[in-house]
């Protein structure tokens, strides 16, 4: 092998050698945003007291409103009638319960 072909394969080695630890930067960035999306870190305010509407149906069970957060907010969400899955069933009202260092939503049912 001529002293040529060494230079380029020098070259070669130099320039993947360089390359290398830039997509190991680039990966390595990707991993730093997971998670950034986790809930509030703000507990809501207090609820706020509604008027309940004439119930619409004989069985019809009131689900109280609650605050939602939305965008970098807390926005009310107004409550609504619903209907029982079977006679006699209760609803059990859905909280926001605090989790590490965020707050999330867990779901009523019935």
């Amino acid at each position: 092998m001529d002293v040529r072909h060494m230079k380029l394969l020098s070259a070669a080695a130099l320039a993947a050698a360089l390359t290398f630890p830039l997509a190991i930067s680039a990966n390595a960035q990707v991993g730093i945003s997971i998670g950034i999306n986790a809930g509030p870190r703000l507990a809501p305010p207090p609820p706020r007291w509604e008027r309940k509407p004439h119930r619409p149906w004989a069985d019809g069970v009131w689900v109280d409103g609650r605050w939602d957060w939305v965008g970098a907010r807390w926005t009310w969400v107004g409550g609504h009638w619903d209907h029982p899955p079977h006679p006699g069933a209760l609803w059990h009202r859905g909280e926001w319960a605090h989790r590490g260092d965020h707050f999330v939503w867990v779901e009523g049912h019935w």
